[in-house]
């Protein structure tokens, strides 16, 4: 039986980290301007540039699922869904914003 990989928790200096990285992007990319924190490549890049062992894909999921509302670029309902729109590359309509 293959033996499953221990889960280590996120740290509070890894989560700041992942904050600080997504503010700078949001000030290198422009205000209003989309950020691809859905994106898998953009956390690999995180992970690469702070000599991380997690996967891009992992510090993705730990960001969407207990970080997201840490930034307040991103902290309405209206502007995360539009970030989701357009981290995969879907035109938003009137209808989509509603829900």
């Amino acid at each position: 039986m293959a033996s499953k990989k221990q889960r280590t928790e996120f740290t509070n200096q890894e989560e700041l980290e992942m904050e600080n990285y997504v503010r700078r992007m949001i000030d290198e990319n422009g205000h209003g301007n989309p950020l691809p924190v859905l994106n898998e490549r953009f956390w690999s890049e995180f992970a690469q540039e702070h000599n991380s062992a997690r996967s891009g894909a992992t510090i993705r999921n730990r960001f969407i699922n207990k970080m997201i509302d840490r930034i307040p670029d991103l902290d309405t309902k209206e502007e995360k869904s539009e970030m989701i729109y357009r981290s995969l590359n879907i035109p938003m309509t009137e209808e989509s914003k509603e829900k």
